[in-house]
């Protein structure tokens, strides 16, 4: 079998991931197209932006510091919602101790099932307790004191 040379990544019908996936293959005079060419599957690979329509806006008094972020550290700014978000804080004078995190209450109450997080950047993890009406995230290491960090998480599920 020969696939056809891929030319471009989704259009046309010698695509990349056509030929990777929805390729015609050739066998000496016969040609056969196993699945929906790549000009289908380009279209159907092509989207706009996602974005929440609905969910409140978060605001700070929704996170809660866990476990020792130094003396007196603080929360600066945050912007999204349940299910996506960007939180800026500084970590607080003094000595932080290995592994702390952040607690957030969600905003537009419980979800359904516990939703799955995805934390960023990577010294991050997001911690599976089972609840539906918030998340926590535990950072991977020990934070340096008097120091600005930002946690982005995108959290998806069955909500309300």
């Amino acid at each position: 079998m020969i696939f056809n040379a891929p030319d471009t990544l989704f259009k046309g019908t010698n695509s990349v991931l056509g030929a990777a996936l929805f390729a015609k293959a050739t066998t000496g005079s016969n040609s056969q197209s196993f699945l929906p060419n790549s000009t289908y599957f380009g279209t159907l690979a092509a989207a706009q932006r996602y974005g929440e329509l609905y969910g409140t806006n978060l605001t700070t008094s929704a996170f809660s510091f866990v476990g020792n972020w130094g003396s007196t550290p603080s929360f600066t700014s945050v912007t999204g919602t349940d299910s996506g978000f960007m939180l800026v804080f500084s970590s607080g004078s003094g000595s932080p101790l290995p592994g702390p995190g952040i607690t957030l209450t969600f905003a537009d109450g419980t979800w359904t099932n516990p939703p799955v997080c995805v934390p960023s950047p990577g010294y991050w993890v997001y911690n599976l307790p089972g609840i539906s009406n918030g998340a926590t995230f535990s950072y991977i290491g020990t934070p340096a004191p008097s120091t600005s960090y930002n946690l982005t998480v995108i959290c998806n599920g069955k909500q309300n």
